[in-house]
């Protein structure tokens, strides 16, 4: 009796130690750290992860305001149902909205006690504000004979533990030298 739970549990333990090692030799120890301790992203991890500061430029770019508030009424396909846009950012976890046209912001909606002064992380706006930067330079001829590898390249040269400024130096210079 003794064998036949034993067994399992051996089992599991190997599995476990086995998806470990795999684990960190694709990852840095600092994430998988992360997700040991905290799981999940949500929108409080600038208080548990180190940071980044941005200066603000001299003369930072104010977007004018020219609020249409029809655009909350707008009805959006959301999980296979229909939702009123400001019914779907207070239903989510949304808790910054903005739309912006022609320079303008048309529309703003903050949930969750959040309004425009408060501290948020960028999550998926980040990713969609550098795609842009990317496609456009793109288009404009910025990049040629990209290819994923030439990414993946800088990012891994760049990244490594125990880099200095050289090791960045030489990962900046790889990534130049193949992108033109």
């Amino acid at each position: 009796m003794v064998c036949a739970i034993v067994t399992p549990i051996v089992a599991l333990l190997l599995a476990f130690l086995i998806l470990c090692f795999v684990t960190m030799g694709m990852y840095t120890p600092v994430f998988l750290k992360r997700v040991l301790f905290h799981w999940d992203s949500s929108v409080n991890d600038y208080k548990i992860f180190s940071e980044r500061l941005v200066a603000k430029g001299e003369n930072p770019y104010v977007y004018q305001k020219a609020e249409n508030p029809a655009i909350g009424e707008i009805t959006i396909a959301y999980s296979g149902k229909e939702k009123i846009l400001n019914d779907f950012i207070g239903s989510t976890q949304t808790t910054s909205f903005i739309v912006a046209k022609n320079d303008r912001i048309v529309y703003e909606k903050y949930a969750d006690g959040y309004d425009e002064n408060s501290v948020n992380t960028s999550f998926s706006m980040a990713k969609s504000i550098v795609s842009l930067l990317v496609g456009k330079a793109i288009e404009k001829g910025a990049y040629s004979k990209r290819t994923t590898a030439d990414f993946r390249l800088y990012y891994r040269i760049s990244k490594r533990r125990n880099r200095n400024d050289d090791d960045r130096r030489i990962a900046s210079d790889a990534f130049k030298n193949r992108i033109r």
